[in-house]
């Protein structure tokens, strides 16, 4: 599936409330400059290299305590489980001695249709201010100055929490590991709860009984696939009317939940002694250039003053596309129901060769899902393998209004 629907590659370790505060024990060379980013829109993934060598895409994830790598994709430079490498460097920062979990990531795949090298989480840059620029695409790492077209600042403070000693999922010794969850206390259509700023989640992701409540006025919602900590499962999305951070807000955004973000959430919520009701994702952070600075322990927001660069999603040709090695293409991986793309008689595991005109062969999964997009009403033209179609763009999520009283 795309890269867009990964969601909380955070809670690989599961622990109990331990250690105080602390950072990396890392050496950094110079960390203030500005990294490109790709163009997906479910977070921010940069290159890494490992010792010097070429490397894959990895997600920047605020909700991982550690850099969680796949050897594989590093071509054997990153051990297998936990250790150490020489070098790691983003852009032409480069940081020394970092400590690493090596985990099977086999077959997954990053937006630019390489293989994923896994999410570079606390243990990479809690020592220095971390910003998420979406409209620019890029990371900026250390204090630099924000950009051109921003609003003033929204800034709240944070104490980190969590921490302990967990497990990887495969097993193996215990591994310690510091306090690096970012909470926030948020509202939720003016439900307050607290959230975790969670760069790596695609929604804003919400227990299951908070979403049951919003959607119980009988909003519209959809059921998709989602690749979490600990595997793949189905999630249920609805627009949530508003999300607020002290005055950040941001209304229509999507929100998630299933049972297998709800172990995540419950997990966490262990980890550091209070209830934690959902993860703020991307589907939030890419409204603004947001920061999070560790040393000074604050998150800053500035909203971008135009956001003509923000596409939905949802508003799409009615089918998700995953990318087949064997083939050398895509395939349709899922068919949204009631859509036109259902009554044309598109099916699971069709090829899709191109999307008017502009062939997938040489595209990232991002770039080829970006084909489908569009402007509700509009048509498509889509070659699959032994015919083409026109097929309507659908508003898969549409917007609903609140309920009258």
């Amino acid at each position: 599936m795309i890269a867009r629907i990964v969601v909380a590659a955070l809670l690989v370790l599961a622990g109990c409330a331990g250690p105080p505060d602390s950072i990396p024990s890392l050496f950094i060379g110079p960390a203030r400059e500005r990294v490109n980013a790709s163009d997906a829109t479910s977070g921010i993934w940069v290159e890494a290299r490992v010792d010097g060598e070429p490397g894959p895409q990895v997600l920047v994830d605020t909700g991982s305590p550690f850099a969680l790598l796949y050897p594989q994709a590093f071509h054997g430079a990153v051990p297998n489980g936990a250790g150490t490498v020489a070098s790691l460097a983003l852009g032409e920062t480069t940081l020394w001695k970092v400590p690493t979990l090596g985990i099977d990531g086999a077959g997954a795949i990053a937006p630019d249709g390489g293989p994923m090298g896994g999410v570079l989480g606390y243990s990479v840059f809690g020592q220095f201010a971390v910003s998420f620029n979406f409209r620019d695409r890029q990371l900026a790492l250390g204090t630099v100055p924000f950009p051109d077209g921003v609003l003033p600042a929204v800034v709240t403070p944070f104490s980190l929490e969590g921490g302990g000693a967990g497990q990887l999922p495969g097993g193996g010794a215990p591994i310690a590991f510091s306090a690096s969850r970012v909470l926030l206390s948020a509202s939720v259509e003016s439900i307050p709860v607290t959230l975790m700023f969670d760069s790596g989640a695609s929604w804003v992701v919400l227990e299951s009984a908070l979403l049951a409540s919003l959607t119980a006025d009988g909003r519209p919602t959809l059921a998709t696939s989602a690749s979490l900590a600990r595997g793949t499962a189905t999630v249920s999305l609805t627009r949530v009317r508003r999300v607020s951070l002290a005055e950040a807000q941001v209304d229509d955004v999507v929100g998630a939940a299933s049972a297998g973000t709800d172990e995540l959430l419950t997990t966490l919520s262990q980890e550091v002694g209070r209830p934690v009701e959902g993860l703020l994702g991307a589907e939030f952070l890419r409204h603004y250039y947001a920061t999070v600075d560790y040393p000074r322990r604050f998150v800053e927001l500035r909203r971008y003053a135009d956001e003509e660069f923000l596409v939905d999603s949802y508003q799409r040709v009615g089918i998700e596309l995953a990318f087949d090695a064997a083939r050398e293409g895509y395939l349709v991986a899922q068919v949204y129901p009631g859509t036109n793309a259902e009554e044309q008689g598109i099916r699971i595991g069709d090829i899709v060769r191109a999307v008017d005109g502009t062939s997938l062969v040489k595209l990232g999964p991002a770039a080829a899902e970006r084909t489908l997009l569009g402007t509700v009403g509009t048509l498509r033209h889509v070659d699959f393998e032994n015919r083409a179609v026109d097929v309507r763009v659908d508003d898969l999520l549409p917007t609903s209004p609140p309920a009258s009283h």
